[in-house]
């Protein structure tokens, strides 16, 4: 498999729950070192519970990886509003993820083009607000 070579220049942090993700969080995590290393300015942050500590109540939208995305400028500084992605069921998304965050665009333009499945959370989120 072919992967994306060129990385983004721009700061960025991702946080990745840990520990209320499926059994897939060690191939994740590798796929996370890895655009670590190709991104010069990427921080990997491995959090606890990022839905609040009830995974099971809090995330009906499957068994996988949470991981936030938050632009910021070289001293880590937010820069522009954080993005939810997840869960994160399988390493191909856990790919496609990576490949987004390296290309460094970021706008809402370019999330609204991911594949659904990297932003179920989110999306069900969003549609839980507009019911109440």
């Amino acid at each position: 498999m072919t992967r994306l070579r060129r990385s983004t220049n721009r700061a960025f942090t991702i946080a990745v729950c840990t520990s209320c993700s499926s059994e897939n969080v060690l191939s994740a995590m590798e796929e996370f070192h890895s655009l670590i290393k190709r991104c010069p300015q990427g921080m990997l942050v491995r959090t606890n519970c990022l839905l609040g500590g009830r995974p099971s109540a809090s995330k009906p939208t499957g068994d996988g990886v949470m991981v936030v995305l938050q632009p910021c400028s070289c001293d880590r500084r937010p820069t522009e509003p954080s993005i939810w992605f997840g869960p994160l069921e399988i390493i191909a998304d856990v790919r496609c993820f990576c490949d987004f965050v390296a290309r460094g665009r970021w706008e809402a333009d370019e999330v609204a083009r991911l594949p659904d499945q990297l932003l179920a959370h989110c999306n069900w989120t969003a549609r839980l607000s507009r019911t109440n």
